[in-house]
């Protein structure tokens, strides 16, 4: 992971009737932001959307972008679940395609729970 600085973008997941990810239009939002001059775009978390998606939803989407030439290390990756062995995954995935880092929710199941707790909890 690297160092964030600059403006980053919390980015909206358009579905289709079906429910499912639109992937085209997804690219087209996500480029479309990053064309207004931002440094990057956080996907999969700022909007509530960690818990909104499955894992497999998530990666599928994510190398979508990166095949489609989205610049990986413009991406904070959305990586919190409830799922201990999923935020893990998706983290691993996050930091194996050289994005900028990892957004992470803290075990929301836990009260008062310290910066270092959370960083030990993972």
């Amino acid at each position: 992971m690297f160092k964030i600085s600059g403006v980053y973008c919390a980015v909206i997941t358009p579905l289709s009737s079906n429910l499912s990810i639109n992937r085209n239009l997804y690219l087209r939002h996500c480029q479309s932001l990053m064309k207004k001059g931002l440094d990057g775009l956080a996907i999969f978390g700022t909007n509530g959307e960690a818990s909104s998606f499955s894992f497999r939803q998530k990666i599928h989407s994510i190398e979508f972008l990166l095949e489609n030439r989205v610049d990986p290390r413009s991406l904070i990756v959305g990586s919190g679940s409830s799922s201990l062995e999923e935020a893990i995954e998706l983290t691993k995935f996050s930091a194996k395609i050289g994005a900028k880092a990892s957004l992470l929710i803290p075990a929301f199941y836990f009260k008062n729970v310290t910066d270092d707790g959370v960083i030990a909890y993972y």
